[in-house]
């Protein structure tokens, strides 16, 4: 794989290519023939990586093994093996194309709502410097010149701005160490240990959960719809390699399962909502386990989007309140030394 192409393919293109992948599966079209027609009127390096795909699939390869050759998320590159797994592949790549879509699109949305308030803070930021560099010492010189103390408020404001380069070298210090942390102490633990870690963090666990939950829940269901036993769909799991978090519980789900646990009783918390217990129960009472694990994904999903979306949509004013009160308070440190004055020559 060139760099090139992985410069310039970008995500979102990526994701509408496997959206119209799926769509021309689903017209009936092979996925050779499928690929060649996407791959007209592309960019060179987009070419290029298609008739590189075609090659390597008339070689034998699997398609989500050159999704990862041409750097495709590796949770996107599960999907689209799962649903090989499932013979479901023209709905697994159109819902994994989907899914990839939805994620770039949440993420543009709150780099969009960062952009202004970060503009702010910078400017806020350049104010202080300019403010204690060269206003503050004119005006606490003019002051003692008249014998005079400048209002409690601005000595309060000149100190916390003073104190702000210790304050984000703590904060970076910190977060140094955080990371040092996570690098050394967590990432080289299973998947299952990773997730419980960010899990104890009470703004991160619903969205875990939630997450989590639908995605395993959609390929679960794929699986058993195809017609898979649930032994048979804990191997698949097991056997994967594209998510680790899946593989574990594949191994997990396999053990209890063969010891005579109820199926429902293998999901707990915190990485699983609570509903999924529900959802199995109820899907194995039907007889149609898979088709009740695929809809309640679908529903999961758009919780999880939804609850997202609410969030960005939040964190715009509260960003916007805050940044202002700290330049209001800025402005009111400056203001308040001159109406003292005006005052006090009164």
């Amino acid at each position: 794989m060139s760099r090139l192409s992985k410069k310039n393919w970008k995500p979102e293109a990526k994701a509408l290519f496997l959206q119209q992948l799926g769509e021309l599966l689903g017209s009936g079209y092979h996925l050779d023939q499928s690929i060649q027609m996407l791959s007209w009127e592309q960019p060179a390096f987009v070419t290029d990586s298609l008739r590189s795909i075609r090659r390597h699939l008339r070689s034998g390869r699997e398609l989500h093994q050159l999704l990862l050759d041409h750097h495709f998320p590796s949770d996107i590159a599960a999907f689209v093996y799962f649903a090989e797994q499932s013979g479901r592949l023209s709905e697994g790549l159109a819902a994994a194309g989907s899914h990839f879509m939805n994620r770039l699109e949440a993420w543009s949305s709150f780099r969009k709502v960062l952009y202004y308030p970060m503009f702010l803070l910078w400017l806020l930021i350049v104010l202080a410097y300019v403010f204690v560099r060269y206003l503050f010492p004119q005006f606490l010189e003019l002051f003692e010149q008249l014998s005079m103390d400048l209002p409690f408020y601005t000595r309060m404001m000149m100190k916390m701005i003073s104190f702000a380069p210790v304050f984000f070298v703590s904060i970076f210090i910190l977060l140094a160490g955080f990371g040092l942390f996570y690098a050394f102490a967590v990432r080289l633990k299973p998947a299952s240990t990773r997730i419980l870690f960010w899990s104890r963090v009470p703004f991160l666990r619903p969205f875990i959960a939630m997450r989590t939950t639908s995605s395993f829940a959609e390929q679960f269901g794929y699986l058993l719809l195809n017609g898979l036993s649930l032994a048979e769909s804990c191997l698949v799991l097991k056997n994967q390699a594209h998510s680790p978090l899946f593989q574990e519980e594949g191994g997990r789900l396999e053990q209890l399962l063969t010891s005579g646990t109820p199926l429902a009783e293998t999901f707990r918390p915190p990485w699983y909502l609570e509903s999924l217990r529900q959802a199995v129960q109820y899907g194995q009472s039907t007889g149609s386990l898979g088709k009740v694990l695929v809809q309640y994904s679908s529903q999961t999903q758009h919780k999880l989007e939804t609850s997202i979306q609410r969030l960005t949509m939040a964190a715009q004013p509260i960003l916007f309140f805050s940044v202002g009160i700290l330049i209001l308070s800025l402005f009111a440190a400056v203001f308040l030394p001159m109406y003292h004055m005006i005052t006090s020559i009164q």
